[in-house]
């Protein structure tokens, strides 16, 4: 009888343990797609800093305020009259814009952070240690019971 609960003893840490690494498996495997989600988010705004994209951007921004300001007069703007705006315009415009995607850019690493953080804490590491503190106090409280040491006036100790 003592050789099999010495066994026990030595075969539980082991048992959580493997359960423990399934469980970070699944939760891996289950969170692909939100890790995918968030990197492509945080590669997608890098990638509207490139100089060209700033400049379309910047364009694309001064024909649409053109063609309001034409509809707002009561006129239809020409097409050719708002493609065509001034370089210096542009590159200003271009400033403005650079500097939002700038910020955008932030922000997506900010939540790239934000997310590993809460995934490892939450997800990661707070289940598989709360399990633990619960088997260590079921461990106690039934060790405590088979040994006749807890009782209706008695506390265990």
């Amino acid at each position: 009888m003592m050789a099999g609960r010495g066994l026990r003893k030595k075969l539980w840490p082991l048992a959580w343990a493997a359960g423990t690494l399934l469980y970070l498996g699944i939760m891996l495997v289950l969170g692909a797609n939100d890790f995918g989600r968030v990197h492509r988010e945080y590669r997608e705004a890098g990638q509207r800093l490139l100089p060209e994209r700033v400049e379309e951007e910047a364009r694309r921004e001064l024909i649409a305020l053109c063609q309001r300001q034409g509809e707002l007069r009561g006129q239809r703007a020409a097409a050719d009259s708002c493609l065509a705006q001034p370089a210096a315009e542009i590159k200003a415009r271009a400033a403005e814009v650079a500097e939002r995607l700038t910020e955008a850019r932030k922000r997506a690493g900010r939540k790239l952070v934000l997310f590993y953080v809460s995934f490892l804490f939450f997800f990661l590491l707070l289940p598989p240690g709360l399990l633990y503190l619960l088997a260590l106090c079921l461990r106690r409280m039934l060790s405590a019971v088979t040994a006749g040491k807890g009782g209706p006036g008695k506390p265990i100790s």
